[in-house]
């Protein structure tokens, strides 16, 4: 059985075919955004998001499991896969949650399976109480908007549009949203304690 405890939360967002761009991480209770790509800093702040390279986001993260036995949750092998292409095996720390979810559903309601078994699919289905649906395949789109903002504006948020701005907090908001409501799922279909 996972522990909620013993277990931190991923969620990479990015463009097809690049490394990640950023990545929601749920950890110790809290919720934070680590940003990889140097021309996204300034949407930085002094809180719950900030900039790191992401080789060292890596081998720290790894570092972490190992010394205090944690594991990493992710949707999906898009997680494991991130690792993998940066010549670090994160395989006997890492927990699929998609097929854990996949399997509780075969066995519990194969008749009301979400399809397609995409998470947000997943949330809806299970009944996740502060769902939002925020567009299909937007996230990159909002990104690219922001980070071209930034360059423009010399890295300074103050002065993106408001439009701007609003992609940002939607951007957060559903990496967010992916974080918290994967550990949500795991724990309303009880294959993670809360000890």
């Amino acid at each position: 059985m996972i522990s909620r405890r013993n277990s931190i939360v991923l969620d990479f967002e990015g463009f097809i075919d690049k490394p990640p761009t950023l990545c929601g991480v749920w950890f110790n209770e809290i919720f934070k955004m680590v940003i990889f790509d140097s021309e996204l800093k300034g949407v930085c702040n002094d809180s719950d998001i900030f900039y790191l390279d992401l080789t060292e986001f890596l081998k720290q993260t790894i570092l972490a499991c190992q010394e205090n036995e944690l594991k990493i949750i992710g949707y999906t092998q898009r997680e494991l896969n991130v690792f993998n292409d940066n010549g670090i095996d994160l395989s006997p720390f890492y927990i699929d949650a998609k097929r854990l979810l996949k399997s509780w559903y075969i066995k519990n309601d194969p008749g009301n399976r979400p399809r397609p078994f995409a998470l947000d699919s997943v949330l809806k289905k299970l009944g996740y109480p502060v769902y939002q649906f925020w567009g299909n395949q937007q996230t990159t789109q909002r990104i690219k908007s922001v980070r071209d903002q930034l360059i423009n504006r010399n890295q300074n948020y103050s002065l993106l549009t408001p439009t701007t701005k609003g992609k940002w907090t939607k951007v957060y908001k559903y990496n967010q949203q992916d974080v918290i409501g994967l550990l949500w799922a795991l724990e309303v279909t009880k294959l993670i304690t809360t000890e």
